[in-house]
């Protein structure tokens, strides 16, 4: 457990959550994005568009209630880039370190037609298709991905695994370059890099 210690005045209001005294939500998500490191802090950011029913505006007037709090800047500029359409902390941090290394902003979250179903359809994390000669999936590969839940907890399911094998194979009929990378292929930034730059991303001007 980590504990920070507020820049707020001995007036500041708290809340009780389970037993706990904490800082209400704002006072909490503008500390973190002041404090965590860009991708980390579009998690958060993320999380409150997505979970919260927040807008980036709400974000902004969190931040700027304390506007000579450190971090403030850099909390603004997470701000900037947060997108509640990622799914979870995983695709929100390796959004941000796409981000941080100067790559183009995927479309997150994209529903494909099943080629092979007219009707159906997927879902890909992450989509570039601007200044590209074919389209790019990028794909965050993790255990959830893959896991049965039951009262025995998660396991990896051969159906799952086949289903998404299947998928995969539609996908390939959309004339797309299908990128999958893990959350820890992601953080190792040398070959994060080196992975997007082979498959094509463009980057930023």
């Amino acid at each position: 457990m980590a504990r920070h210690r507020s820049s707020t005045g001995d007036g500041e209001k708290f809340e009780v959550v389970a037993g706990v005294k904490a800082t209400p939500l704002d006072r909490t998500t503008a500390d973190c994005l002041r404090t965590l490191p860009m991708p980390a802090g579009l998690a958060v950011a993320d999380s409150a568009l997505r979970d919260s029913g927040l807008t980036r505006e709400d974000l902004v007037g969190f931040v700027r209630a304390q506007p000579h709090a450190r971090g403030s800047r850099q909390a603004l500029q997470t701000i900037a880039w947060a997108d509640g359409r990622s799914e979870n902390g995983g695709e929100s941090v390796a959004h941000g370190i796409m981000i941080e290394l100067g790559f183009c902003v995927p479309e997150l979250q994209v529903l494909v037609e099943d080629p092979t179903h007219p009707g159906c359809e997927f879902r890909v994390d992450y989509v570039w298709e601007t200044g590209v000669a074919r389209p790019i999936f990028g794909e965050l590969d993790g255990a959830a991905k893959y896991a049965d839940r039951g009262s025995a907890g998660e396991k990896v399911s051969g159906r799952v695994l086949l289903a998404e094998r299947r998928r995969e194979s539609r996908l390939t009929l959309c004339n797309a370059s299908i990128m999958r990378f893990s959350f820890e292929e992601a953080k190792n930034r040398p070959f994060f890099k080196a992975l997007l730059e082979r498959y094509g991303v463009p980057r930023r001007e």
